[in-house]
């Protein structure tokens, strides 16, 4: 079998009860990415998407990889590949590198462009059990620093958060991030009198008044799914 169609073909025939979104799902990817897969026009599989697609179909990495050895799994076959792609300089299959940006806002935008986004540090890594037992898109993740100490207790300045920007739908009293007449900010969204409030979490309510979050200046960005903190 000299493709990677072929390949995972092969695999798929070997377990039916398996499935393409089952398969995307494991190596947090879209489907349509597992449909490149299949169709050729992605040629081959590498680091941590390689690992993850293996474990998932049950078959040799190495296979699964080059067609060369035997299809079926071992331990052995599944460590000696990690310790490969870690050595080639691959991330840790354990971990979902997350963007790490400065957001580029307009006020009154809806939706942000994130090939506008520039870099802000290095990537956060995320578990990836954490990313697959929520069903998160890594596509549609992404990581800012927290600003200011509005959410003090819950978040300090310099903290890094993971904001899930598929999920932009307001339930009372979590925390998202909101493009705010044209600044990004963290605030915990709350439902009073009929109106959705942005409120800080420090108990200075005087200093950090809450604000309405209304129309065209206050526009959701996406929900806050995740932290990083050295604040203990």
């Amino acid at each position: 079998m000299n493709t990677l169609a072929e390949r995972l073909q092969a695999a798929f025939e070997r377990r039916p009860d398996l499935t393409q979104s089952g398969l995307a799902k494991a190596c947090g990817i879209k489907a349509p990415s597992v449909a490149d897969w299949l169709s050729g026009r992605t040629k081959k599989i590498e680091g941590a998407n390689l690992l993850l697609a293996a474990q998932f179909l049950d078959v040799n990495p190495w296979w699964l990889a080059t067609g060369k050895g035997q299809i079926e799994s071992s331990p052995n076959a599944l460590k000696l590949s990690r310790v490969h792609a870690l050595e080639e300089g691959e991330e840790d299959p354990r971990f979902v590198p997350i963007r790490t940006v400065k957001l580029q806002l307009q006020a009154g935008v809806n939706g942000i462009a994130l090939d506008k986004s520039v870099e802000d540090g290095p990537p956060l890594y995320m578990p990836r059990h954490v990313v697959q037992r929520h069903g998160y898109i890594p596509g549609d993740l992404i990581a800012i620093k927290v600003r200011g100490g509005s959410m003090e207790p819950t978040l300090y300045e310099d903290d890094i958060v993971v904001i899930n920007t598929a999920d932009k739908t307001i339930k009372d009293n979590q925390v998202y991030a909101v493009n705010y007449e044209g600044e990004d900010v963290v605030k915990r969204l709350v439902r009073d009198n009929g109106d959705w409030w942005l409120s800080s979490d420090n108990p200075d309510q005087r200093r950090y008044p809450r604000k309405l979050c209304r129309g065209g200046g206050c526009v959701v960005i996406g929900r806050i799914v995740y932290k990083q903190s050295e604040n203990i």
